[in-house]
Protein backbone atom coordinates (compact mmCIF):
# COMPACT_ATOMS: atom_id res chain seq x y z
CA UNK A 1 0.00 0.00 0.00
CA UNK A 2 1.25 3.28 -1.01
CA UNK A 3 1.21 5.88 1.95
CA UNK A 4 -1.29 9.26 1.36
CA UNK A 5 1.70 11.63 2.34
CA UNK A 6 3.89 10.49 -0.31
CA UNK A 7 4.43 13.23 -2.87
CA UNK A 8 5.71 11.58 -6.49
CA UNK A 9 7.83 14.34 -7.35
CA UNK A 10 10.56 15.56 -4.63
CA UNK A 11 10.57 19.44 -4.98
CA UNK A 12 12.17 21.32 -1.75
CA UNK A 13 11.14 24.67 -1.49
CA UNK A 14 13.92 26.81 -0.38
CA UNK A 15 13.53 29.09 2.45
CA UNK A 16 14.65 32.66 1.89
CA UNK A 17 17.00 33.65 4.45
CA UNK A 18 16.86 37.11 6.32
CA UNK A 19 20.68 38.57 4.90
CA UNK A 20 19.13 40.64 2.74
CA UNK A 21 16.86 42.78 4.34
CA UNK A 22 19.58 46.31 4.32
CA UNK A 23 19.82 46.24 0.97
CA UNK A 24 16.21 47.71 0.01
CA UNK A 25 16.81 49.92 3.22
CA UNK A 26 20.25 51.27 2.27
CA UNK A 27 19.06 51.82 -1.57
CA UNK A 28 16.54 53.78 -0.95
CA UNK A 29 18.05 55.89 1.58
CA UNK A 30 20.60 56.74 -0.99
CA UNK A 31 18.05 57.83 -3.65
CA UNK A 32 16.36 59.71 -1.13
CA UNK A 33 19.88 61.41 -0.09
CA UNK A 34 20.50 62.03 -4.04
CA UNK A 35 16.87 63.84 -4.49
CA UNK A 36 17.30 65.98 -1.06
CA UNK A 37 20.94 66.97 -2.81
CA UNK A 38 19.62 67.59 -5.97
CA UNK A 39 16.34 69.80 -4.51
CA UNK A 40 19.31 71.70 -2.30
CA UNK A 41 21.35 72.20 -5.69
CA UNK A 42 18.41 73.63 -7.82
CA UNK A 43 16.69 75.82 -4.74
CA UNK A 44 20.84 77.15 -4.35
CA UNK A 45 20.33 78.32 -8.04
CA UNK A 46 17.39 80.41 -7.87
CA UNK A 47 18.46 82.11 -4.97
CA UNK A 48 21.42 83.00 -6.79
CA UNK A 49 19.41 84.22 -9.78
CA UNK A 50 17.19 86.19 -7.53
CA UNK A 51 20.62 87.51 -5.84
CA UNK A 52 21.67 88.52 -9.50
CA UNK A 53 18.48 90.43 -10.22
CA UNK A 54 17.88 92.52 -7.48
CA UNK A 55 21.31 93.66 -7.48
CA UNK A 56 21.05 94.99 -11.48
CA UNK A 57 18.12 97.29 -10.48
CA UNK A 58 20.43 100.46 -9.34
CA UNK A 59 19.49 103.08 -7.11
CA UNK A 60 19.65 104.87 -11.08
CA UNK A 61 17.58 102.43 -12.42
CA UNK A 62 14.88 103.21 -9.86
CA UNK A 63 14.73 107.24 -10.38
CA UNK A 64 14.57 106.84 -14.28
CA UNK A 65 11.06 104.27 -13.81
CA UNK A 66 10.18 106.69 -11.47
CA UNK A 67 10.95 110.04 -13.68
CA UNK A 68 8.99 107.96 -16.66
CA UNK A 69 6.23 107.53 -14.44
CA UNK A 70 5.68 111.08 -13.06
CA UNK A 71 5.94 112.29 -17.31
CA UNK A 72 2.96 109.85 -17.85
CA UNK A 73 0.80 111.20 -15.12
CA UNK A 74 1.82 114.66 -16.31
CA UNK A 75 1.04 113.46 -20.18
CA UNK A 76 -2.19 112.57 -18.95
CA UNK A 77 -5.28 114.18 -19.89
CA UNK A 78 -7.16 115.23 -17.17
CA UNK A 79 -9.61 116.98 -19.04
CA UNK A 80 -10.60 114.22 -21.25
CA UNK A 81 -11.56 112.18 -17.93
CA UNK A 82 -13.12 115.07 -16.55
CA UNK A 83 -15.40 115.34 -19.15
CA UNK A 84 -16.29 111.25 -19.63
CA UNK A 85 -17.19 111.47 -16.01
CA UNK A 86 -19.84 114.13 -16.67
CA UNK A 87 -20.71 112.28 -19.93
CA UNK A 88 -21.61 109.10 -17.45
CA UNK A 89 -23.25 111.08 -14.68
CA UNK A 90 -26.00 112.28 -17.20
CA UNK A 91 -26.32 108.93 -18.66
CA UNK A 92 -27.09 108.11 -14.97
CA UNK A 93 -29.07 110.88 -13.73
CA UNK A 94 -31.57 110.68 -17.49
CA UNK A 95 -31.92 107.03 -16.76
CA UNK A 96 -32.98 107.95 -12.95
CA UNK A 97 -35.66 110.29 -14.26
CA UNK A 98 -36.72 107.77 -16.85
CA UNK A 99 -37.24 104.83 -13.88
CA UNK A 100 -39.20 107.61 -11.33
CA UNK A 101 -41.57 108.81 -14.64
CA UNK A 102 -42.11 105.04 -15.23
CA UNK A 103 -42.94 104.57 -11.77
CA UNK A 104 -45.52 107.46 -11.55
CA UNK A 105 -47.30 106.53 -14.24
Amino acid sequence: MQEENENPVNIRIAKPKNEGVFGPIIGSAIIILLIILGGLYFWSYLVQERGTLTETKTQETLEVEVEQLSQEIKAEDLDVIDSDLKMIEAEIDSALAEEASSTQE
